[in-house]
């Protein structure tokens, strides 16, 4: 089982490097005795996880935001459990998990035990700050995904964090991590969010998200709009397979390495050819090179 567990999180640090997850895969309670306030979330290509994973997942988090040593579990979820952990919780980045010896659990081992809460305290600090920014609860989900979009886009800093708790806390990272920041604050907002991972014209890996908005899938790449509008657009907002085919990605994948499913709602297809917007009471503010304007409402 040791030898499982370490090369499930081999594969999760190669293929991501971060985590992220969703609704309806998240809980809105979190740890009583830490007072965190931060759902417990995971990457909604894992949905079909039984019950019994995802509450040990849920216990795990909150040990380890609590800064507790153990967690209790069946060691026959532990591989199921750790996946999880080390593909969507970026607090994971504090603490390494392993099976315990006397196989009632794990045994969590923090990088600075010292400071732990501290960190945890100060993650949870920015991860809600940056929900108030976006209006988290106050706006539809979709213009929440638009603030988060734009909040990357303006950002974003190219740098060395190496998952997303050092993008969030540091302020820089890769596509890799700032993929898994974007989809984690979706996650912390209740939207269903999956990290992917696709190929590029010459053999590459890429990383982007997708999200289920109003019950339809889309692909988001803020990290690629900075690098091609600086940010100023939304050519890689809500986007179909076609539209991420077109842009030369393909074989895209979850991370438990399923084929992601394939997003063909078009209601966001005018991004492409928008050379300004804007989001005006309930709706998106389209502006074609013509000098048209389209509307969506959102």
């Amino acid at each position: 089982m040791k030898k499982t567990i370490a090369v499930w999180l081999s594969l999760c640090l190669l293929a991501l490097g971060l985590s992220a997850c969703s609704q309806p895969e998240t809980t809105e309670e979190t740890a009583t005795s830490a007072a965190v306030p931060l759902a417990i979330t995971f990457d909604a290509a894992y949905t079909d996880y039984d019950q019994s994973v995802v509450a040990a997942y849920e216990q795990l988090c909150t040990a380890v935001m609590n800064g507790e040593a153990e967690a209790r579990m069946n060691v026959g979820l532990t591989e199921a459990v750790l996946q999880l952990y080390y593909t969507s919780f970026p607090l994971s980045a504090l603490a390494a998990v392993t099976e315990k010896s006397d196989s009632s659990g794990v045994a969590i081992t923090y990088m600075d035990q010292a400071t732990h809460l501290q960190q945890v305290a100060a993650f949870a600090e920015k991860i809600n700050t940056l929900k108030t920014q976006c209006y988290n609860g106050t706006v539809s989900k979709t213009v929440y995904t638009l603030n988060l979009y734009r909040y990357i886009c303006d950002n974003y800093q190219e740098g060395s964090a190496q998952n997303v708790y050092e993008t969030v806390m540091n302020g820089n990272g890769s596509a890799d991590t700032y993929s898994g920041f974007f989809e984690y604050m979706l996650q912390q907002a209740g939207i269903p969010s999956y990290h992917i991972i696709g190929t590029d014209a010459v053999g590459s890996p890429v990383s982007f998200s997708a999200a289920e908005l109003e019950g339809s899938l889309y692909f988001f790449d803020p990290v690629m709009e900075y690098y091609t509008s600086g940010g100023k657009l939304l050519r890689y907002f809500g986007m179909t397979t076609d539209d991420v085919t077109n842009f030369s990605v393909q074989e895209l994948i979850y991370t438990n390495r399923q084929t992601a499913a394939y997003a063909s709602d078009l209601r966001f297809d005018t991004c492409r050819k928008a050379v300004a917007w804007e989001i005006s009471g309930a709706s998106l503010l389209l502006t074609l090179e013509s000098g048209k304007v389209v509307e969506i409402e959102l």
